[in-house]
């Protein structure tokens, strides 16, 4: 057996006007393990909260950027349209994190359910291309396929 793994508790005790004594004995082992896998819990739920507190950081600071720059760039159209697309960039941004997190949520609690659909992938891809073409528009990113790939 492991040390410190079980305890034992001895008690006097009489049993019909016999002396006798109570033996208790209680494994740890499974408490150390709940405890353990707790900690563990604990940290991955620090972790994520820690990296899901920078990601939405990132956005807000672009807004908090960005609020003050519109009066200076109303006049001008296309400056105007940057700013906005940067905000709205940013909200976007948010808003993706934090159904993430409602969905991180809902997995926890058992509540998450998955609706299962046919859609056109190359559609879907399109889209996707059409945002990472926005938001790396310093990147050139490439899709091949020979289409009609459908799932469900």
């Amino acid at each position: 057996m492991l040390k410190g793994a079980i305890s034992v508790g001895v008690s006097p005790t009489s049993l019909a006007q016999e002396r006798a004594y109570l033996l208790v004995l209680h494994d740890w082992r499974q408490k150390r393990k709940e405890e353990r896998e707790h900690e563990q819990l604990v940290k991955e739920t620090e972790g994520f909260l820690h990296i899901a507190s920078h990601e939405l950081r990132h956005p807000i600071t672009i807004l908090h950027a960005c609020v003050p720059l519109l009066p200076k760039v109303l006049d001008n159209k296309e400056k105007r349209e940057d700013v906005i697309g940067l905000i709205e960039s940013g909200v976007n941004k948010m808003d993706y994190l934090i159904n993430d997190l409602l969905d991180a949520s809902r997995l926890e609690s058992g509540r998450f359910t998955i609706d299962k659909k046919v859609f056109d992938l190359a559609i879907f891809m399109q889209d996707v291309m059409e945002e990472m073409n926005i938001n790396h528009a310093d990147r050139e990113f490439v899709v091949r396929g020979n289409g009609g790939a459908r799932f469900l």
